[in-house]
């Protein structure tokens, strides 16, 4: 009896053991949890550093297994430059970037690990925390040997269309190019046959501080190497060439590839406006064409601005464009016609303007001359009335105006001539100052005139009258005036 009575005690023993172990069982585990929790390690920089800093973080997985990816490599591109890391063991990645802005900012996040295609993300990028995770596609294109031969080509291998502007405008001042070392097969070369790529830049960016770093680096496990340039402060194309040489001194080069730095926002100092002709004949005239318009518009370095910088066009007389974008050269033309709103003096104004660094308007301005018919007055002789007598001792000075009806100089090109009639020995001199009227609104080509002489050297010398005729030229029409003359 007394055995049977202990076995008892000792299994009601062991069952009010179990309950009380089940009981707080679901306690132990969430202590447990929290344990295990509390021991995970944290990753650094969760909370942006600033206010205006993100904190992009995500997991890259192999879109075959759902696994994570560890060694990824992962480039963070937008205006406020270029970030690069890998993904951990994990899969996992982060970044804590200052965007130098509180509004968003479009970036661009480029993905790549062995055996896998690569991806490239668009997204948008505030400050704050963002999650951006990355699913990687097998590539089944290219075969994955386990050992390769040695270095035969490099290849780019991207990004393509990158465009870099010069330091301290708020563009891209930096980017990332990689190259893949591959052998005779065409199949990257592997670790057993890595090799050290050097890289080297030229162009005219150059001679503004652009770089390319680091000089050289050692190919990884997919044969792959990256450079990154770094734009100076002169715009122009940079041509990054990747290099090396094997063991049997044969040196091995990749095409180059080019890339484009462009310059800064417009400055003051480097904006200017033209015009082609100043002079246009097209006074009361209604839908001519006058003048053809050119801004010309440079950055603060003196490199042209970017392509497609606007450019806005206002005139006080005529019609003009309103406005056009700038060429890779920094040009914008615009077309000026007349129109009914004629000034009464014959001068415009052409006022350009566009946007610089913080906002600040940029802008120039030129007069314009719209002029109408030719005329010949104030004809003198020696300075009075006349009479032209000339002999062989005695020479005379025809003056003369040449304008239009508000005064003004005739439009570039129009074309003065002399011409004598009569038997009597007279010979001229040419016109000064020129025959010929450059594109000008100045009042000194107004005045005009010649020296008419005796010509000694006829054999004979004929006394007697003659006339001597001053004709005009103009696109839109001619003028003349004539002067009755003498020999002794």
């Amino acid at each position: 009896m007394a055995d049977c009575s202990g076995k008892r005690t000792r299994i009601e023993t062991m069952n009010a053991f179990l309950n009380t172990l089940l009981k707080i069982a679901p306690l132990f585990l969430v202590l447990l949890l929290s344990c295990k929790q509390a021991e995970e390690p944290t990753e650094p920089g969760l909370t942006p550093a600033t206010p205006t800093s993100v904190v992009l973080s995500g997991i890259i997985t192999d879109q075959a297994t759902t696994q994570p990816l560890s060694g990824a490599s992962i480039i963070l591109q937008n205006s406020a430059g270029t970030n690069v890391t890998t993904s951990g063991s994990s899969g996992t990645y982060l970044f804590n970037v200052d965007l130098g802005t509180t509004t968003a900012l479009n970036s661009t996040l480029t993905v790549s690990a062995a055996g896998h295609l690569t991806q490239v993300t668009n997204l948008s990028l505030a400050p704050g925390n963002a999650v951006q995770n990355v699913v990687l596609p097998r590539d089944t294109t290219t075969p994955i040997v386990p050992v390769s031969g040695f270095a035969n080509t490099i290849a780019y291998v991207g990004p393509a269309g990158i465009k870099l502007s010069v330091y301290g405008v708020g563009g891209q001042e930096s980017g990332i190019f990689a190259f893949e070392v591959r052998d005779s097969l065409g199949f990257p070369i592997t670790s057993t046959k890595a090799d050290t790529v050097n890289f080297s830049i030229s162009g005219a960016p150059v001679a503004g501080g652009a770089y390319v770093s680091p000089s050289g680096a050692l190919t990884s496990g997919a044969g792959r190497v990256t450079a990154v340039i770094n734009s100076g402060t002169i715009a122009g194309t940079v041509s990054l060439i990747a290099s090396l040489q094997r063991d049997d001194a044969v040196i091995i080069r990749s095409a180059p590839v080019k890339v484009i730095v462009h310059g800064g926002l417009p400055d003051q100092a480097h904006f200017a406006v033209g015009a082609n002709p100043y002079n246009a004949q097209v006074y009361s005239i209604i839908g001519k064409s006058a003048s053809i318009i050119t801004a010309i518009v440079g950055d603060k370095y003196g490199n042209p601005v970017a392509p497609n910088t606007a450019v806005y066009f206002t005139t006080t007389q005529g019609i003009i464009g309103e406005g056009g974008f700038t060429d890779v050269d920094g040009f914008v033309t615009v077309a000026l016609h007349s129109g009914a709103n004629h000034s009464v003096n014959g001068f415009g104004q052409i006022n350009a303007r566009t946007i610089g660094e913080n906002s600040v308007t940029v802008e120039d301005s030129i007069p314009i001359l719209f002029t109408d018919l030719p005329i010949i007055d104030s004809v003198l002789i020696n300075g009075g009335a006349g009479p032209l007598v000339v002999d062989a001792a005695t020479q005379a000075v025809v003056s003369f105006r040449l304008y239009d009806f508000l005064g003004n100089p005739l439009t570039g090109g129009s074309g003065i001539t002399v011409t004598k009639e009569g038997g009597a020995s007279a010979t001229f001199s040419k016109v000064a100052p020129d025959g010929t009227l450059p594109d000008t609104m100045s009042p000194f080509w107004t005045y005009f005139a010649f020296v008419v002489s005796k010509d000694v050297a006829a054999t004979p010398a004929v006394n007697g009258t003659f006339s001597v005729t001053i004709q005009v030229t103009t696109p839109r029409g001619n003028a003349s005036y004539t002067v009755q003359g003498t020999v002794n």
